[in-house]
């Protein structure tokens, strides 16, 4: 005896095809809030990457410009000093000579003698610094010789006017 069973149901192909649900078909589709909130969060979005944008490179402008600031006023205040202390040098050597009694003469020699050695130091000081472009650095080369040639004839006249000859 056999008995037979009936065949398995199966159902038919479903009449909706299979794809993206109704809500998110079409942005026509959406509700008037949801294109809203999607237009605003869309210009959020550009106005947030816009805003990263311009902020790289002006914190990259701004370490730049602090660096070369930095490297640029040492460099000036170095410069301004060895102006100084070429100035009060050859004051040093014109008190000496008009000085009236041998300590004021020697007060003023020391003095020339410490400022001509502080000119060699902030020269050096200067080379030192990082950064220097090449045509700085040749100029500031010219001007350690230029120096070296004023200092040696600046020791001749201090030794001269400690001898007590005219300058």
């Amino acid at each position: 005896m056999s008995t037979s069973a009936p065949p398995p149901h199966f159902p038919g192909p479903s009449r909706a095809a299979p794809g993206p649900s109704r809500r998110s078909r079409s942005v026509r589709d959406w509700p008037f809030a949801w294109k809203l909130r999607g237009s605003v969060g869309f210009l959020l979005l550009i106005a947030a990457l816009g805003v990263a944008g311009m902020l790289s490179p002006a914190h990259r402008n701004r370490t730049l410009t602090h660096e070369l600031a930095t490297r640029e006023l040492a460099g000036l205040g170095l410069v301004l000093n060895i102006d100084r202390d070429a100035y009060q040098a050859v004051l040093g050597l014109n008190e000496a000579a008009h000085a009236r009694d041998a300590a004021g003469r020697k007060r003023w020699l020391d003095f020339h003698a410490e400022n001509a050695a502080q000119t060699e130091e902030r020269l050096d000081a200067y080379l030192a610094l990082g950064g220097l472009t090449p045509e700085r650095r040749a100029a500031a080369e010219r001007a350690r010789e230029a120096r070296a040639r004023i200092a040696a004839r600046g020791g001749e006249i201090a030794r001269r006017i400690a001898r007590g000859e005219a300058a």
